[in-house]
């Protein structure tokens, strides 16, 4: 797991359109803390107006009505969680041959509070969830745009596919299984106590901020 904190003001990176499939679907999340978890799609973060965040969610792939959209509070954060119904999952933008896999709870969270006290990881509670390139299983995915306001603090969640943020002004947690997070020059980031370091770059803002094998951002 990799976590990249991000206290930023970022203008807004070029990338290929996302995959539509549906109309998308708009949710409202109030409160200074929130969490979005997305096992696959597109995560974009831009800046919004207004007091609360807005998310719009547009399904994607063959099984996209399966899909379940879950808020409410959870462990002290007001929550948006795309729940996939399924063990294993298939997102075809991975590639053939491409796959990860991760523990996921039955609330459609996974990969927060690394250090759960005695030895045990909050990451590793759940059933275990492969998500591949190709063969059979649920495919779907979904596209999910954040609108958030100055000075909130907002926690992303995705294991495969794209995050981008931009033009945020406030605190963001981009955590990543097998993902690409794409931020911007000038941005000043910040070290979670339990994420690898990261390191600013001089890169245009559509370069790629990639996990190396080490676990480390750069």
């Amino acid at each position: 797991m990799k976590a990249l904190w991000i206290a930023a003001l970022l203008p807004w990176p070029s990338a290929s359109p996302a995959h539509a499939a549906q109309q998308p679907e708009r949710r409202t999340l109030a409160g200074g803390r929130v969490a979005i978890y997305n096992l696959a799609g597109v995560m974009r973060l831009e800046r919004g107006t207004g007091s609360d965040v807005m998310v719009e969610l547009t399904r994607g792939g063959p099984d996209a009505g399966k899909l379940q959209i879950a808020t409410g509070p959870l462990r002290g954060r007001e929550t948006l969680r795309v729940i996939y119904p399924d063990d294993e999952i298939v997102y075809r933008e991975l590639g053939r041959g491409s796959n990860t896999t991760l523990h996921v709870r039955d609330d459609g969270t996974f990969n927060d509070h690394e250090d759960r006290g005695r030895g045990r990881r909050w990451s590793d509670e759940g059933r275990r969830v492969r998500i591949a390139g190709s063969g059979g299983g649920l495919e779907a995915h979904a596209d999910v745009r954040i609108a958030i306001p100055a000075g909130k603090r907002v926690e992303v969640y995705l294991a495969v596919g794209q995050a981008f943020a931009s033009n945020v002004d406030g605190d963001l947690r981009v955590d990543v299984a097998a993902a690409n997070v794409t931020a911007a020059p000038r941005a000043v980031a910040h070290r979670d106590r339990k994420a690898a370091p990261i390191t600013a770059t001089s890169e245009p803002p559509s370069s790629m901020i990639q996990p190396s094998p080490s676990g480390q951002w750069s």
